[in-house]
């Protein structure tokens, strides 16, 4: 079986050849924990999603165009692509927030199929994914109010995972020190400590 970056970058490469003259108008970024997978004529950043049942790690405070490639259980292929202040609006009102503190951090937007309307709206034929995505962009730019928004949000993620990330240090030095000093968590009891057994 594929890992997800390998079936993400295989959905990046079809997406690549929807898109006319790709070759001088798409960039691919490597597979990164956050920041968009492509860019499009310098300037449209799109976060790209594999997914057979659900559309999970989505960072909304990012500001990316949302292209999502879905396998259904019919076995159909179906692509949408939601403009980036839609993908902030789902986050607050449907989704269910994953690794953070809140949803508008990363979230999981639910499952597309045909029966989800507001998956629906977003649904396009693989001839018309560039001219989405150059229209959802678009759009986007175009609400001041939401852009500015994720601005804010996207500095103070980008503080809170360096907190996060000296957090994790920080919890590791501890469990070092347990370590060597001889003490241990007990197994089920989450916050208990105890000597270990000589």
């Amino acid at each position: 079986m594929a890992n997800m970056h390998e079936a993400g970058r295989k959905v990046v490469e079809e997406l690549r050849g929807y898109i006319e003259n790709h070759e001088e108008r798409v960039v691919v970024n490597p597979a990164t924990e956050h920041g968009p997978d492509v860019i499009l004529d310098g300037e449209i950043e799109i976060e790209v999603k594999k997914s057979t049942t659900s559309v999970s790690q989505v960072r909304p405070w990012e500001y990316e165009v949302l292209v999502i490639h879905h396998t259904h259980t019919d076995d159909q292929v179906r692509w949408y692509v939601i403009p980036p202040h839609i993908v902030m609006m789902r986050a607050v009102n449907g989704a269910s927030k994953q690794h953070g503190h809140l949803p508008l951090e990363c979230c999981n937007l639910g499952k597309p199929s045909p029966e989800n309307a507001f998956f629906h709206e977003y649904e396009v034929e693989p001839k018309d994914i560039e001219k989405a995505i150059i229209l959802a962009h678009a759009q986007g730019e175009k609400e001041d109010k939401f852009r500015k928004f994720s601005k804010e949000l996207k500095k103070r993620y980008e503080d809170s995972s360096e907190f996060e990330k000296q957090r994790l240090e920080d919890k590791n030095r501890i469990e070092d020190c347990m370590s060597s000093s001889g003490f241990e968590f007990a197994k089920g009891k989450r916050g208990v400590v105890y000597p270990k057994h000589q």
